[in-house]
């Protein structure tokens, strides 16, 4: 009798966030990777990332598709909507998502899952993602998240002062005097007295 001795393909992980599906090993494999302002293509307005943001996810093959379940964190710069100064904000995202492929119907409510799905924790997904022609790209799955991260008023500190109108001088940092400039100067004083009169 002799044993026939069959050798397991070894695949590494992926050194991009574009990879063939048919290179995910059916065990799945951990991806650790250095996401780039250029890998997200974030305008300035939606954040400018400050050095790398660190991907860690886990993906695998699921009965519904392929899951990607992780986190991306790192430090994102954005400006102040009062005193217009930069300041830093630390994220972290929790990246989950099920990718199909172009042939599946496009869903975007939430998908019926088998229990090895809930164990995954597929059952929070609300959208699905397609890949085409077998390749899965993150990058858009994890722009989108980082994109819904951004505050609708960006401010630097809940008590941040912000900018005189006049001058424009950061009250932040120091005062100035243009209130009172102002409220003595003789076109204010006519202007007030001529209001007064109304």
């Amino acid at each position: 009798m002799f044993l026939v001795m069959v050798e397991k393909k070894v695949v590494s992980p992926p050194s991009s966030l574009k990879f063939l599906v048919e290179d995910i090993p059916q065990e799945g494999f951990h991806l650790r990777y250095a996401v780039t302002q250029v890998d997200l293509e974030l305008t300035p307005d939606e954040g400018r990332i400050q050095g790398e943001l660190q991907l860690d996810c886990d993906i695998r093959h699921s009965s519904e598709g392929v899951c990607v379940k992780g986190t991306l964190a790192g430090t994102v710069m954005r400006v102040c909507v009062r005193c217009l100064s930069e300041f830093q904000e630390h994220i972290e995202v929790p990246c989950l998502g099920l990718f199909q492929g172009d042939q599946a119907e496009k869903q975007s409510t939430v998908v019926e899952f088998d229990e090895e799905s809930y164990d995954l924790g597929l059952d929070e997904i609300e959208e699905v993602y397609q890949y085409q022609d077998s390749y899965i790209e993150l990058d858009v799955m994890l722009r989108e998240q980082v994109i819904l991260l951004v505050p609708i008023q960006k401010i630097c500190h809940s008590d941040c002062l912000g900018l005189c109108q006049h001058c424009g001088v950061s009250f932040n940092q120091s005062t100035c005097t243009c209130h009172e400039t102002i409220r003595f100067s003789p076109m204010a004083t006519a202007l007030r007295q001529f209001k007064e009169k109304l």
